[in-house]
């Protein structure tokens, strides 16, 4: 989210740069060089192509001679660049790089199955469909992302609204660059350069600081069109209000709900505000419960679990707290935890009450294991344990299936 922020810049902060003020050209010169520095501070592979084409657009567009003290600047920016680029450029990196390029492969083609298998779109239910799509190759989902979109904004329209959703927005996409391109200043030129391979590669959409950025260029970009082909009528006028005032909305909500859950991750009324707030926020919901879990606050637990798996059930953190929760026997309608000093069939008050919960427990295991191929939280011992227990279904069914089962499991495990 950095980079894209600070990539969404350079075209604005250059036609700053150019322009005539009381400010010293030495000092923009140097703001636009530090953006440059952040931007590859971030080693942001689709901000490093955006930079590559907007610099291709301005060699293109400019000649050298006109332009000898621009291209000094661009030498130093190059060569701060590549040192910062190149500071610890280790074998880890490389390493952090390769499996983020595996992981975003599986992204893009777990998400053009889905895109192809539900033709009408699943709306905001990307979290859970996508799941049991991306268990079909060789690196499946890991147990510390928060799977809640593509990694692409418009394989996320496809997901999202369908085919003709995808359609109508590629359409659109390709409206806009033939008009910038064919009657476009150089900034909106630029503009569009930086902006398209964010919606390709990233999530701009999902940060409101580049909304921000990206409702003034797409305010730039409708004023150079034609006046008489916008019809500024009041109506349009009262949808434009509203939508902005949604917007200044949200983003209050997002950044206070994050302020809650970064700020106070071990206060339950702080992170029950923080998912209250903005109950799409996951980890401030994930945070609550696991304050629940701590306070012993059970059966608001098992309430709260109910309303916000519904929106990702395939979480992680979910399981894991689910897991804890069901070895303590506090989903067990039937039993209640007494001294911990005793004895565990004398805490659950019988062996099949025992028997019955460390099923449960070893059915989550089973499934747990089973997604996140690549997780840490069981131990091998763990897992040997469980090995007379079986899965709670067939855990190798195509997506559509596996996602059912999973759900009338999970319905089971929370009733």
């Amino acid at each position: 989210m950095l980079a894209e922020f600070y990539i969404l810049l350079v075209p604005l902060t250059y036609y700053w740069l150019i322009q005539k003020s009381d400010i010293h050209k030495i000092f923009k010169i140097i703001i636009f060089a530090l953006i440059h520095v952040v931007v590859f501070v971030t080693k942001s592979r689709s901000a490093y192509l955006g930079l590559g084409l907007w610099w291709t657009l301005w060699l293109y567009e400019y000649y050298f001679y006109r332009y000898l003290k621009a291209f000094l600047a661009i030498g130093l920016i190059v060569i701060v660049s590549l040192v910062t680029f190149f500071y610890k450029s280790d074998s880890y990196l490389s390493q952090i790089k390769s499996g983020s390029t595996a992981e975003r492969m599986n992204f893009y083609r777990s998400a053009i199955d889905l895109i192809k298998g539900r033709p009408l779109g699943v709306g905001s239910q990307y979290a859970n469909q996508i799941v049991p799509y991306r268990l079909q190759y060789p690196v499946g989902p890991y147990e510390t992302e928060y799977p809640d979109q593509p990694h692409s904004e418009v394989l996320k329209w496809g997901v999202e609204f369908g085919w003709l959703g995808l359609a109508v927005s590629l359409f659109c996409l390709g409206y806009v660059s033939w008009l910038t391109a064919t009657g476009g200043s150089f900034l909106l030129k630029g503009a569009y350069l930086v902006i398209v391979p964010q919606l390709l590669f990233q999530f701009p959409f999902e940060n409101p600081a580049t909304i921000l950025l990206l409702s003034i260029y797409l305010y730039l970009f409708a004023k150079s069109l034609p006046q008489q082909t916008i019809n500024w009528n009041k109506p349009f006028k009262v949808i434009s209000l509203i939508l902005g005032v949604g917007l200044i909305y949200y983003s209050v909500v997002f950044m206070t709900s994050v302020y809650f859950e970064s700020n106070y991750p071990d206060s339950l009324e702080k992170t029950t505000q923080a998912c209250w707030w903005n109950p799409a926020y996951f980890r401030g919901c994930v945070r609550k419960n696991y304050n629940l879990l701590q306070a012993r606050q059970y059966g608001e637990l098992k309430k709260s679990l109910k309303d916000e798996m519904r929106s990702n059930y395939y979480g992680a953190d979910y399981l894991k707290i689910l897991s804890e929760a069901v070895s303590e026997g506090n989903l067990e309608p039937d039993l209640v935890m007494q001294d911990e000093g005793l004895t565990s069939i004398a805490v659950y008050g019988s062996v099949k009450n025992q028997s019955r919960t460390i099923k449960k427990t070893c059915q989550i295991l089973h499934v747990y294991v089973f997604i996140y191929k690549a997780q840490t939280y069981y131990s091998d011992e763990d897992i040997k344990a469980c090995h007379d227990v079986a899965a709670p279904f067939d855990l190798n069914l195509k997506p559509a299936a596996f996602d059912r089962e999973y759900k009338n499991w999970l319905t089971t495990i929370l009733k």
